[in-house]
C-alpha cells in the first residue's frame, strides 16, 4: 500500500512539474548574469497567464512590432508611441531591460514611406527625424537598439532597400551616428539573420561590421537572430568560433530572435532535437559571456511562425497551453548547472563535424534563367543563393579553409 501511494504521489508531482509554467528561468538567468528575453505585443499584456509567464521567466523584453515604422510613424511626421509605451512601462515596472527594434529596415514600412520618392538630403532628414524622435523618447529607458535590421541579402550583398536607394550605403553609418546622438548611453546593434555560423553571408556581415568599427562608427554589438529550422541543428563549435571573431572586434554579441520551428506534428525525436538546440545555444552564450538570449515569442499561441512558414509551428519554449516544453526544461538545466567553458569548443576535435553530411542546400528560382555558356551576364544569377565551401569537400583530412 505504501509503495502504491508513493507511486501515485510521484506521478502527481511529475505532472505538476510539467503543468507549472513557472520554471523561474529569470532567477536562474540572473544568477548567471545573463538576460533571458522574449518579444511581445502590447495586447499580450492583457493575458494574465502570459503576464505570469513573463514576470517569472524573463527579464528582458523586445516590442515585437510596435517600434517598427508602420506602427510608430504610420503617417509622415505623425508618431504613435502608445503600443511601445505600454511594453516599456511594463518592463520598467517589473525591472526588465528593453531592446528597441528597429530603426531602419526594408520591411514593415508604412505606405507613405515604402513609396517615398525624394532626393538624398530629404531622405536623410526623414530618417534622422525618425531616429531622433523614437530614440529620444526612450532615452534612459531602452538600453539596446537594433539600429539597422537585416542590411544584407541572402548572398551577403548590401540589400537594395529604400534607404540604400535614396541615401546610399552610408545610411547605415548615419543611422548609428544619429542614434548615438539621440541617446549616447544606449548600446547600438546591427541585427541580421543567417549569419550565426560560417558562410558567405556571415563573412560579408563580418566585413561590414569591421568596416564600421574602422570608421569610428558608434556600433557596440551585433545581433544574431537564430530563426532555425529544427531539421538542421547548428553545429555549436562553428557558432562559437563565429561568435569569437566578432567579439575579437570588441563587440557584444546578442542572440536576438531565437525560435526553432518544427514541421507538422513533431515527433519525439524532433522535440528532443529542438531541446538540444535551445540548450546548446545557451551553453555557448554562457561560455562566451553573451549577455542577452532572446526568443522571438513566449508561447506557440502567439507565434509568428505558422503565418510565415507554411506547415511549421511548435517553435518556442512554451506551448499554446502555456506549458513548458522540453526546450524550456533543457535551458533551465543549463542555467542551473556550472558555467560551460570556452575550451569545450576551442579544444574540441572538429574532424567529426567536417565529415558529417551537410543539410540540403536551399534553392530559389533565378529572376532570369541563366545560360551555361561560360559567361556571367548582368542579372543572370540575381535572386539565387551563393555558397562558399569551408573546407576541401573531397578530402576531409585537408583542413585548409577554402573560404
Amino acid at each position: 500500500m505504501k509503495n502504491i501511494l508513493g507511486i501515485i504521489l510521484f506521478v502527481l508531482g511529475f505532472n505538476c512539474v510539467f503543468a507549472n509554467t513557472n520554471l523561474n528561468l529569470r532567477k536562474l538567468a540572473e544568477s548567471k548574469g545573463i538576460y533571458v528575453g522574449t518579444a511581445i505585443m502590447p495586447s499580450h499584456l492583457e493575458d494574465s497567464k502570459l503576464v505570469d509567464l513573463l514576470t517569472n521567466n524573463f527579464n528582458y523584453l523586445t516590442p515585437e512590432n510596435h517600434l517598427k515604422w508602420e506602427n510608430v510613424q504610420p503617417a509622415k511626421g505623425v508618431f504613435d508611441f502608445s503600443g511601445a509605451d505600454k511594453i516599456v512601462n511594463f518592463a520598467i515596472k517589473h525591472k526588465m531591460r528593453v531592446r528597441g527594434h528597429t530603426l531602419a529596415w526594408h520591411y514593415q514600412n508604412p505606405p507613405w514611406l515604402a513609396s517615398l520618392k525624394t532626393d538624398k538630403e530629404e531622405a536623410k532628414k526623414i530618417l534622422k527625424n525618425h531616429i531622433m524622435n523614437v530614440v529620444g523618447r526612450y532615452k534612459g529607458k531602452i538600453a539596446d537598439w537594433d539600429v539597422v535590421n537585416e542590411p544584407l541579402d541572402e548572398n551577403g550583398r548590401l540589400r537594395v532597400n529604400l534607404w540604400n536607394v535614396l541615401i546610399g550605403e552610408e545610411y547605415i553609418e548615419l543611422a548609428f551616428r544619429w542614434a548615438n546622438e539621440a541617446d549616447p548611453n544606449a548600446k547600438l546593434f546591427l541585427n541580421e539573420y543567417g549569419v550565426e555560423w560560417f558562410g558567405a553571408k556571415a563573412d560579408a556581415f563580418y566585413k561590414l561590421v569591421k568596416s564600421l568599427k574602422e570608421k569610428g562608427v558608434p556600433i557596440h554589438g551585433v545581433g544574431f537572430q537564430f530563426h532555425i529550422d529544427g531539421q538542421y541543428a547548428p553545429e555549436p563549435v562553428f557558432v562559437a568560433m563565429n561568435i569569437k571573431r566578432f567579439k575579437e572586434l570588441g563587440l557584444e554579441v546578442h542572440i536576438t530572435e531565437l525560435d526553432v520551428r518544427l514541421r507538422g506534428t513533431p515527433s519525439e525525436r524532433a522535440i528532443e532535437q529542438q531541446a538540444r538546440i535551445y540548450s546548446e545555444l545557451m551553453k555557448v552564450a554562457l561560455a562566451y559571456d553573451i549577455p542577452v538570449y532572446v526568443t522571438w515569442g513566449v508561447t506557440d499561441k502567439y507565434s509568428w511562425i505558422p503565418s510565415f512558414f507554411s506547415g511549421y509551428g511548435y517553435a518556442l519554449m512554451f506551448d499554446d497551453q502555456y506549458k513548458p516544453k522540453k526546450a524550456a526544461f533543457a535551458v533551465s538545466e543549463v542555467l542551473a548547472g556550472e558555467r560551460p567553458k570556452k575550451s569545450l569548443y576551442e579544444d574540441s576535435d572538429t574532424e567529426s563535424v567536417i565529415k558529417r553530411p551537410l543539410p540540403p542546400f536551399r534553392a530559389s528560382k533565378a529572376k532570369k534563367v541563366p545560360i551555361i555558356d561560360g559567361e556571367i551576364n548582368k542579372g543572370e544569377w540575381d535572386g539565387t543563393y551563393a555558397y562558399s565551401l569551408m573546407y576541401n569537400q573531397l578530402d576531409t583530412q585537408d583542413r585548409k579553409s577554402t573560404r
